[in-house]
Protein backbone atom coordinates (compact mmCIF):
# COMPACT_ATOMS: atom_id res chain seq x y z
CA UNK A 1 0.00 0.00 0.00
CA UNK A 2 1.26 3.50 -1.13
CA UNK A 3 0.06 5.49 1.84
CA UNK A 4 0.30 5.15 5.46
CA UNK A 5 -3.35 4.01 7.39
CA UNK A 6 -4.74 6.80 9.36
CA UNK A 7 -8.04 7.11 10.83
CA UNK A 8 -8.53 9.72 8.33
CA UNK A 9 -8.07 7.85 5.21
CA UNK A 10 -9.98 4.92 6.51
CA UNK A 11 -12.65 7.10 7.17
CA UNK A 12 -12.49 7.81 3.53
CA UNK A 13 -14.18 5.06 2.40
CA UNK A 14 -17.51 6.68 2.72
CA UNK A 15 -20.07 7.95 5.05
CA UNK A 16 -17.73 8.07 8.09
CA UNK A 17 -17.69 4.02 7.97
CA UNK A 18 -13.98 2.22 8.47
CA UNK A 19 -12.86 0.35 5.32
CA UNK A 20 -11.77 -3.15 7.47
CA UNK A 21 -10.79 -4.55 3.77
CA UNK A 22 -8.20 -2.06 4.47
CA UNK A 23 -7.45 -2.57 7.59
CA UNK A 24 -7.27 -6.00 7.94
CA UNK A 25 -4.38 -5.53 4.90
CA UNK A 26 -2.27 -4.03 7.31
CA UNK A 27 0.58 -5.47 9.08
CA UNK A 28 0.21 -4.63 12.84
CA UNK A 29 3.60 -2.71 12.80
CA UNK A 30 1.42 -0.41 10.00
CA UNK A 31 -1.47 -0.03 12.28
CA UNK A 32 0.92 1.00 15.38
CA UNK A 33 2.44 3.46 13.93
CA UNK A 34 -0.67 4.84 12.10
CA UNK A 35 -2.30 5.26 15.87
CA UNK A 36 1.60 6.71 17.15
CA UNK A 37 0.74 9.65 14.13
CA UNK A 38 -2.87 10.08 15.00
CA UNK A 39 -3.32 13.88 16.50
CA UNK A 40 -6.05 12.47 18.97
CA UNK A 41 -3.05 9.90 20.62
CA UNK A 42 -2.21 12.14 23.08
CA UNK A 43 -5.56 12.29 24.69
CA UNK A 44 -5.04 8.53 25.47
CA UNK A 45 -4.09 8.04 28.91
CA UNK A 46 -1.29 5.40 30.21
CA UNK A 47 -3.76 3.77 31.61
CA UNK A 48 -5.69 3.45 28.88
CA UNK A 49 -3.02 1.88 26.72
CA UNK A 50 -1.90 -0.59 29.30
CA UNK A 51 -5.31 -2.08 29.70
CA UNK A 52 -4.87 -2.29 25.42
CA UNK A 53 -1.65 -3.70 25.43
CA UNK A 54 -3.22 -6.38 28.24
CA UNK A 55 -6.03 -7.15 25.53
CA UNK A 56 -3.37 -8.08 22.64
CA UNK A 57 -3.93 -11.26 21.92
CA UNK A 58 -2.07 -14.13 19.75
CA UNK A 59 -2.83 -17.31 18.16
CA UNK A 60 -0.70 -20.50 19.20
CA UNK A 61 -1.07 -23.69 16.93
CA UNK A 62 0.57 -26.77 19.07
CA UNK A 63 0.80 -30.61 18.04
CA UNK A 64 -0.89 -33.11 20.97
CA UNK A 65 0.73 -36.27 21.92
CA UNK A 66 -2.06 -37.28 19.31
CA UNK A 67 -0.45 -36.25 16.28
CA UNK A 68 -3.09 -33.77 15.86
CA UNK A 69 -2.64 -30.47 15.66
CA UNK A 70 -4.76 -27.64 17.90
CA UNK A 71 -4.92 -24.02 18.08
CA UNK A 72 -6.28 -21.67 20.78
CA UNK A 73 -6.77 -17.42 21.25
CA UNK A 74 -4.44 -16.50 23.98
CA UNK A 75 -4.22 -13.22 25.68
CA UNK A 76 -0.90 -11.26 26.44
CA UNK A 77 -1.49 -12.18 30.43
CA UNK A 78 -1.32 -15.82 29.69
CA UNK A 79 -5.71 -16.30 29.20
CA UNK A 80 -7.23 -18.51 26.87
CA UNK A 81 -9.82 -16.73 25.14
CA UNK A 82 -10.96 -19.35 22.90
CA UNK A 83 -9.40 -23.25 21.54
CA UNK A 84 -10.39 -25.13 18.46
CA UNK A 85 -13.68 -27.25 18.71
CA UNK A 86 -11.60 -30.78 17.98
CA UNK A 87 -7.95 -30.76 16.15
CA UNK A 88 -6.30 -31.04 12.64
CA UNK A 89 -5.05 -33.40 11.07
CA UNK A 90 -2.47 -31.11 9.50
CA UNK A 91 -1.06 -27.85 10.82
CA UNK A 92 -2.08 -26.23 7.51
CA UNK A 93 -5.81 -27.06 8.79
CA UNK A 94 -5.25 -25.54 12.25
CA UNK A 95 -3.35 -22.41 10.19
CA UNK A 96 -6.43 -22.73 7.32
CA UNK A 97 -8.93 -22.70 10.44
CA UNK A 98 -7.33 -19.54 11.88
CA UNK A 99 -7.75 -17.15 8.79
CA UNK A 100 -10.99 -18.56 8.57
CA UNK A 101 -12.21 -17.82 11.95
CA UNK A 102 -10.28 -14.27 11.95
CA UNK A 103 -11.93 -13.49 8.37
CA UNK A 104 -15.24 -14.74 9.99
CA UNK A 105 -15.05 -12.56 13.44
CA UNK A 106 -14.29 -9.47 11.28
CA UNK A 107 -17.40 -9.71 9.56
CA UNK A 108 -19.53 -11.08 12.19
CA UNK A 109 -22.47 -9.06 13.47
CA UNK A 110 -23.43 -8.11 17.08
CA UNK A 111 -26.58 -9.78 18.32
CA UNK A 112 -28.20 -10.43 21.43
CA UNK A 113 -28.85 -13.69 22.32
Amino acid sequence: MSEKPTRMNLDEAGEGRTDWQRVRSQSDAEIDAAIAADSDADAVSEAELARFAAMRARYEVLQAETGMWHWRLVRADGTVLAVDGGGFASRRGADDAIRLLRSAVLAADLRAA
